[in-house]
């Protein structure tokens, strides 16, 4: 499975409950588009805890079946002409500029013992962070996620020790487009947890360890969020 993950900063002019208001729209425009649903498998939308000055009010996920399946999704009709149009309504950056292809590694369940299960919960909460392009070559770009990844893990082990095992993580390197024009971030690892108490632990200690060009949120999903089931082929 590919994920296509991207930002959604809030047009200046809008306030947050008009932004999301237009967000809701947008994501049931989407279903009237044959095109577009024929090439996905679920969507949901997170809202950001605590948005900073970045204008950054929310994270989308579109999960499709692999990494062709979201291009055809992105140049599809449907996309091109009734989707981008609509997010200059309430998007200070489009869906393609803030957003990357994302290839899922589910690292299963972080406990005190490592990875325990490859089972990922849907998560009502959940922490983002991504990396920056480090590195133009693709494999000097992994190991630095890998490193990366690692040592995050490692400190939430150490710092959470007694709850790490209801938190989910997924790995992902991502590309911007089908030829990897580089995007603003290379790598995101996302965790998922059912209370929010552990969320907000997982953002602090994220943040406190972040690297320059890093970028932490803490989410939530969106109350009244439109999802499209999960769709077999």
């Amino acid at each position: 499975m590919h994920r296509f993950i991207y930002l959604a900063q809030r047009r200046p002019d809008l306030s947050l409950a008009e932004f999301q208001q237009r967000w809701r729209t947008h994501a049931q425009l989407a279903a009237t588009c044959p095109d577009v649903l024929a090439e996905i498998r679920g969507y949901r939308q997170w809202q950001v805890v605590d948005p900073g000055a970045d204008g950054v009010v929310g994270v989308a996920e579109t999960r499709c079946e692999d990494a062709a399946a979201v291009y055809r999704m992105l140049e599809c009709a449907g996309t091109r002409r009734v989707l981008q149009p609509d997010e200059r309504r309430f998007l200070a950056v489009s869906c393609r500029e803030a957003g990357l292809v994302a290839d899922e590694m589910m690292l299963g369940t972080v406990s005190d013992t490592g990875t325990a299960s490859t089972a990922v919960k849907a998560g009502a909460f959940g922490c983002l962070w991504l990396a920056p392009r480090a590195a133009p070559a693709r494999g000097a770009t992994e190991a630095a996620a890998s490193a990366a990844l690692a040592k995050r893990v490692g400190v939430l082990q150490a710092l959470l020790p007694a709850a790490t095992h209801d938190l989910d993580l997924q790995l992902s390197l991502g590309r911007r487009d089908a030829d990897d024009e580089p995007g603003a971030f290379e790598a995101l690892l996302f965790a998922r947890c059912n209370e929010a108490e552990l969320a907000k632990a997982v953002a602090t200690v994220w943040r406190l360890d972040a690297q320059p060009g890093e970028k932490v949120f803490h989410l939530q999903r969106s109350a009244r969020e439109t999802t499209y089931s999960e769709m077999p082929r």
